[in-house]
């Protein structure tokens, strides 16, 4: 099996020194001109809609252009498989389509394998038009597990018919540390929304309630220990908080602009199923430059700051004990956490459930 890829987003590289370790032949990268143009063409540039699309006057793309200026441009592409590692779904749209575009010029039966972070709609659209022409569509977008971003692992939501999944899962394996086939076309991309919505929402309502609870006397860490022995723990809870938030190790690799961007699309999304917008339109807004929000460069867990700026750094910063907990109105102090240690809050004493407080 031949595999090309396109396009020069890290999820490329990781895929090309994957694959070639794992004994697959992969090609040059055989477009990186039309890559680098049609991302200068498309950076910024607004979501269409579908019909807006289907009925704009067509107009000669970056990579059309390209394609007419190079001869025997059907002999650069010869393998089996192109996964594109582009930005955007308008970009991957700009490298398929078009009297030029790789579905053309590819071998009949090739298999298209879109690795960004996209849009539902457009994806369902370039699955018809892929199909159409004679090819094999699947998308693997990437989940923002925590876990994967602190142990350098990689997990994908995969949205194609099952044939086409059962052929490419060496490939997924190769790639990822883990993938899950959600559905047909745009299915994956709609699964990794969802994800990004909930993780922006739990960045916020965790930093929300450790704010709470410090107010009322709980140190930061012995908050996230009760968390996490309930049911309002999640991945975030469990690993954000601990990794990065309270440690004030801004570095977990996703930048606030990345996530934003996903929120626009989720919330574009859910505008054309004509769902009411619920608590999501809350979380966008809490996530939209300039209140109080981090850069679209910075981390994205600097959000946490506008909850947890009141805290000191020591306390964020550490388990041990603190004189400076805020008062409450029957203790001075921090309160005492039943079947913990006194000595280090936050700590369990048993390895399963904290023992009954005596009486």
């Amino acid at each position: 099996m031949k595999i090309s890829v396109i396009g020069r987003e890290a999820i490329g590289a990781r895929s090309r020194a994957a694959l070639s370790r794992a004994g697959f032949e992969v090609a040059g990268e055989v477009a990186d001109k039309v890559t680098d143009q049609v991302t200068a063409e498309t950076a910024g540039a607004a979501t269409a809609t579908v019909e807006q699309r289907c009925h704009a006057p067509h107009e000669q793309s970056e990579a059309e252009r390209w394609f007419d200026t190079h001869s025997r441009p059907r002999e650069r592409f010869t393998s089996e498989v192109y996964l594109l590692a582009l930005a955007t779904s308008q970009q991957v749209q700009k490298v398929l389509t078009g009297k030029e575009g790789l579905l053309r010029l590819a071998p009949p039966g090739s298999v298209i394998v879109d690795l960004c972070r996209g849009d539902v709609n457009i994806s369902r659209e370039l699955a018809v038009q892929t199909r159409l022409a004679g090819h094999h569509w699947l998308e693997a977008a990437s989940s923002r597990d925590p876990r994967d971003e602190s142990e350098g692992h990689l997990t994908l939501l995969v949205g194609g018919d099952d044939a086409t999944v059962q052929r490419m899962t060496p490939l997924l394996e190769a790639i990822a540390t883990r993938h899950l086939h959600v559905g047909d076309a745009g299915c994956g991309h709609a699964a990794v929304l969802a994800n990004d919505y909930l993780h922006a929402a739990h960045l916020i309502t965790t930093a929300e309630a450790i704010a709470m609870a410090y107010r009322a006397g709980v140190r930061p860490h012995a908050c996230i220990d009760a968390i996490n022995l309930g049911a309002g723990r999640s991945a975030v809870s469990e690993v954000n908080f601990p990794r990065w938030v309270l440690p004030g190790d801004y570095d977990s690799g996703i930048s606030t602009g990345a996530l934003r961007r996903d929120l626009r699309l989720a919330r574009s999304y859910v505008t054309t199923l004509k769902l009411p917008s619920g608590l999501m339109k809350a979380v966008f807004d809490r996530w939209q430059p300039p209140e109080l929000c981090p850069a679209d460069e910075d981390d994205i867990h600097h959000l946490c700051d506008r909850w947890l700026s009141d805290i000191p750094a020591q306390l964020r910063h550490t388990s041990s004990p603190a004189t400076d907990a805020p008062s409450t109105p029957t203790d001075a102090g921090a309160p005492r956490s039943s079947g913990r240690d006194a000595s280090a809050p936050g700590r369990v004493t048993d390895g399963s459930r904290p023992p009954a407080e005596k009486a």
